[in-house]
This record gives structure tokens, C-alpha cells and sequence, in this order.
């Protein structure tokens, strides 16, 4: 079956991604779908008492799965890679962040004038920012934001945010 239905239907959780789902997320339970702002299929499921937001490209590849996760349980080593880099700022939003390729924590941190979203390795290193005030950044900037001999790809913006970051 089609994973994103005809034009003018709605859109289907195929077999395959619901066997994805199975063995990803043993147990889960999908408690609503739809496509999403860019065109991505989001299946929202119910796993180990969470809700995440499981989400499948045209083709039925899973892309990503997001889901809240509480400032006070983010991990000692991310609570203090914020507070040594950011020290004025407070974490306002958490979200955790699975893709096939690596895992984060997308962070938003505001300090009452600005909000900033910051990536966040389990292990505590920064991997990239950027205010939202200027989502839309200049090379310059993405290039300052880029740490030296790493690159962080595109994968890791959320559907919210799209710009290429500067080897």
C-alpha cells in the first residue's frame, strides 16, 4: 500500500512502517497520523508511557522521531555543557532527537531578550546554535557557529528550521 495515499486522500501508515514501527518501538501504539508542513508523514505514538512524533519521508523511510523531554531530566553532562556555556540563559523547551544517524537533544534556552536553540550530544558537547530571531543565517555566521574540524548536517534541523551549515 502507499504510505502517503492518493492526492485528495488521506495519508497511510503502510505495512512497512508499521513493522518499523514494532521493532523500533516495541509496544507502541499509534494514537494519530497525518502529513505534517513538509509533506513528511508524522505518526504519533504512545511508547513506554511517552508520546513521540515518529516521522517518514515520501518514500516511507522513518526520517526522525522527536518527543518533549522535561528541562529537569536532561542528562548531568548536557545540564552542564548549558550551564558553562550559556549561563545567563534558562532551558525553556527540551526535545530528544533520534535519527538514523545520531541522537541530541534539541534545546531552546532564553535569557528574556532572546531565545536561542542549541543541539546537544547525550555526551554534552555542543554541536550547533543559532537564535531565532535569525533562523535565517548568514555563512559568516553558520561558519562561526560550526566548531572546528566538525560538521553538523542538515539532518539535524528539526521540520521548523532549514539552512546548510558550513564545513
Amino acid at each position: 500500500d502507499s504510505s502517503t495515499g492518493e492526492p485528495g486522500t488521506s495519508p497511510v501508515v503502510s505495512d512497512e512502517m508499521r513493522l518499523f514501527l514494532k521493532e523500533k518501538y516495541p509496544g507502541s501504539v499509534i494514537i494519530d497520523y497525518g502529513k505534517n508542513a513538509n509533506g513528511m508523514l508524522e505518526v504519533d505514538i504512545m511508547h513506554d508511557n511517552i508520546e513521540k512524533d515518529v516521522y517518514f519521508d515520501n518514500e516511507g523511510n522513518w526520517v526522525y522521531t522527536s518527543w518533549d523531554i522535561s528541562p529537569a531530566s536532561l542528562p548531568d553532562k548536557v545540564n552542564a555543557a548549558l550551564a558553562a556555556t550559556y549561563p545567563q540563559f534558562y532551558v525553556d523547551d527540551a526535545d530528544y532527537i533520534e535519527r538514523p544517524e545520531i541522537v541530541y537533544y534539541e534545546i531552546e534556552l532564553q535569557d528574556g531578550n532572546f531565545e536561542k536553540v542549541v543541539f546537544v550530544s547525550p555526551e554534552g558537547e555542543i554541536l550547533n546554535e543559532w537564535y531565532l530571531s535569525n533562523i535565517v543565517c548568514s555563512q559568516a555566521e553558520a561558519a562561526d557557529n560550526t566548531k572546528e574540524g566538525t560538521s553538523v548536517p542538515s539532518f539535524m534541523l528539526s521540520s521548523l528550521f532549514f539552512f546548510e551549515y558550513i564545513r
